[in-house]
C-alpha cells in the first residue's frame, strides 16, 4: 500500500467519522425541536454535502493525498448506514414521496 493511498484513506475515514457525528447531532437536535427539524436537518445536509465536497477537492488537488484512498471509506460509509436502516426497518429509497421498505 502507498504512502498517498493510506492518507487518502485517512482522510476520508476521518471525514467519514466527523460526517455521522454531524448526522447525529441535527437528529438530536431535531427531535429536541420539533417545529424546527425540517430546518435542521436542511441545514445540515446542506453542510454535509458541501463539506464532503470540499474534502474530495483537497483530496484531488494535494500532493501526496490519493483520490480514491479518500473516496472509498465515504461509499463504506454509505453502505453500511444503509444497511443499518434496513436492518431496523427504516425505509431505505424515498422517490417523490413514495416511501419503500
Amino acid at each position: 500500500m502507498s504512502a498517498d493511498l493510506l492518507v487518502g484513506l485517512l482522510l476520508g475515514t476521518a471525514w467519514a467519522l466527523i460526517d455521522v457525528w454531524l448526522l447525529r447531532r441535527a437528529i438530536k437536535r431535531a427531535y429536541a425541536v420539533p417545529k424546527q427539524a425540517q430546518r435542521i436537518i436542511a441545514a445540515t445536509l446542506a453542510a454535509r454535502y458541501l463539506l464532503t465536497f470540499a474534502v474530495l477537492v483537497a483530496a484531488l488537488l494535494l500532493p501526496g493525498v490519493d483520490a480514491l484512498g479518500a473516496v472509498i471509506p465515504l461509499i463504506i460509509q454509505k453502505i453500511a448506514v444503509a444497511v443499518m436502516l434496513k436492518a431496523e426497518g427504516f425505509p431505505t429509497v424515498y422517490i417523490m414521496g413514495d416511501c419503500r421498505w
